[in-house]
This record gives structure tokens, C-alpha cells and sequence, in this order.
């Protein structure tokens, strides 16, 4: 099995010269957002050995605590490196549409909350990848969230629907409303120490 997942690895590198960028964002708050996107940048980092950047979006840092003792320069901007991650913590939305432009290797982008203003990213980035929950008290806010910010906006083919907790019912009803795939995140305990059963669930993201 570790083989077979090897072998997908490095095809997945191979196919890819100049490097990605992958948004994430969230419904609302605290679904997983950044949990998310750290394991997606350490994926890369440590199983594809790939540059990565991971861009934090937002007023205030949560990482700043956890990734900031280790200062470097990425291009002319101050940034940080964690467990051989780059990252780069802003809350300019210039500056990240700039970076998205200039750099040729992965990167991921933690949007947290979709807005109008950060739309503008999103629509920069090759992976997106929306969070949102299925339970009974947040479906009504995904729906919304996807009608007034993503329907008929964007291909829906080509984005990552997650949903928070697995729910099958709510699986058949998404495809039914929007003809498209509802995914699951990945069962993840340690975004900074990955388990080889997360690989090809990650993998898929990318």
C-alpha cells in the first residue's frame, strides 16, 4: 500500500513543474479552515519535498505564536519558516494577489471567511476549496453561503465542496441541488505530523 501511495506521489510531482496554488476558505468560522490548510502545506512540504509558502489572510495572526522564531526574507517580504514550510502572514490583499503572481511553486492560501473582498483571491488560485457543514443548524448557512457567493459565479465542477462531518444524506442531496461532488475532509489529528492514511486523501486536493 505505502508503495502504491509513493508511486502516486511522485507522479503527482512530476506532473506538476511549476507548482500550484491552492485556496482555502470556510462558510463561517471554525470549521477547519487553517487545520485544513496546514496539512495541506506540510503534505507538500514533507511527503511531495516541494517548496510551499502558506499565506495566513487575516487582521489578526493565530500562527504568529506557533511559526514566528525562525524570521527569513521570501522575495522582499519578511516571512517565517516552520517544519521546512515558508510562510508569510498579511492581512494585504494586494500583497497576497502579488505573491500569487510572481511565485512559480505551491502555495496555499488560509482565507478563512469568504468575503467580496477576498473574492479577489479566490479567483486567483487554481485549488479552491470551500468548508461548510452539513448538520442540521449550519446546512441552511451552506447553502446560502454557495447561492450568494459561488453559484453561477464559478464552475462548480472545479471547486472542493467539504463538508465538515460526514453525512450521506447530505452527500446525495448536494449533487442533486448543484450536480456536483461533496467532499470529505480528511480525518486529521496532527496537521504538523501526518499519518501515511491521510497521504492519498490530501493528495486528492491538490
Amino acid at each position: 500500500m505505502k508503495r502504491i501511495i509513493l508511486s502516486k506521489l511522485k507522479n503527482k510531482k512530476d506532473n506538476n513543474k511549476t507548482g500550484k496554488t491552492i485556496c482555502v476558505t470556510a462558510v463561517s468560522p471554525k470549521l477547519g479552515c487553517t487545520f485544513f490548510s496546514l496539512a495541506l502545506a506540510n503534505f507538500i512540504a514533507s511527503c511531495l519535498r516541494e517548496n510551499v509558502i502558506y499565506i495566513e489572510l487575516k487582521e489578526e495572526s493565530s500562527l504568529l505564536g506557533l511559526v514566528g522564531e525562525n524570521q527569513i526574507s521570501i522575495g522582499q517580504r519578511i516571512g517565517y519558516s516552520y517544519k521546512g514550510v515558508k510562510y508569510i502572514l498579511t492581512n494585504d490583499i494586494e500583497e497576497v494577489a502579488e505573491i500569487l503572481a510572481r511565485e512559480r511553486g505551491y502555495i496555499v492560501v488560509d482565507l478563512g471567511v469568504l468575503n467580496s473582498s477576498t473574492a479577489a483571491v479566490l479567483n486567483k488560485c487554481k485549488n479552491k476549496i470551500i468548508i461548510g457543514s452539513f448538520m442540521p443548524w449550519q446546512r441552511r448557512d451552506f447553502h446560502e453561503f454557495i447561492r450568494k457567493n459561488i453559484y453561477k459565479k464559478y464552475d462548480m465542477e472545479t471547486i472542493h465542496f467539504c463538508q465538515l462531518c460526514r453525512d450521506k444524506k447530505g452527500e446525495q442531496f448536494f449533487y442533486k441541488t448543484y450536480g456536483c461532488r461533496l467532499f470529505n475532509l480528511p480525518k486529521i489529528d496532527n496537521p504538523f505530523s501526518l499519518k501515511e492514511e491521510n497521504f492519498e486523501d490530501l493528495m486528492n486536493f491538490l
